[in-house]
């Protein structure tokens, strides 16, 4: 199932109502379904997607360490695809920090912790654009009650929560709410792409 990791470390089932109600306003993060947490997060408008212009693709900053080289296997699970390990900031980190480290890793998403490393919220670039103090901690700017998933939760579900969500990422995380991992819709397009028979019913 899917849970919702608050700022105050309390993690709790997700639904749509849940994260609103937190929210106070409409979702911005991540959300639905069986093995999922919720961290914070229709037609979504994410920063991961394409580029527009003539402009250079950007990279995933993950994507150094894999190989598409590999025996292709079934993939059905978030652990088969996600992003593992991951970066990581603390909630008391600096604003101008953070924006040192979106530019020189060209980050799109980084999950935020807390001391005891338990999700707390996400940071996108978007956050960064919109950043007018630097000196702010990230705890202050970042998306909270962010929907996340276990590894164990199906890549389908994952897929529905962020396309109902508009979100471009979920974080993975334990039983404990450390995270063990990411995934982003670039990276299950590319499992399609790549790894998945296409084959598409209506």
């Amino acid at each position: 199932m899917f849970f919702i990791s608050e700022k105050s470390g309390r993690i709790s089932s997700y639904s749509t109502e849940r994260l609103q109600a937190l929210k106070g306003r409409s979702v911005d993060a991540v959300s639905s379904s069986a093995a999922i947490e919720p961290v914070a997060g229709g037609e979504p408008q994410v920063s991961d997607g394409a580029q527009s212009g003539g402009a250079e693709p950007q990279l995933n900053p993950y994507e150094a360490d894999k190989t598409l080289s590999r025996r292709r296997r079934r993939a059905i699970q978030a652990k088969q695809i996600m992003t593992s390990p991951v970066h990581t900031i603390n909630e008391a980190e600096l604003g101008i920090d953070v924006q040192h480290l979106f530019r020189e890793r060209r980050f799109r998403h980084i999950p935020v912790v807390s001391k005891q490393q338990v999700l707390v919220g996400i940071v996108s670039d978007r956050d960064i654009f919109k950043l007018e103090d630097p000196a702010q901690e990230v705890g202050e700017f970042m998306s909270k009650n962010v929907i996340s998933a276990r590894p164990e939760a199906e890549i389908r579900e994952i897929a529905l929560v962020l396309y109902r969500e508009r979100i471009g990422a979920m974080p993975i995380t334990n039983d404990k709410g450390h995270v063990v991992g990411i995934i982003t819709r670039s990276d299950i397009l590319k499992a399609v792409v790549n790894k998945a028979p296409l084959e598409l019913w209506i």
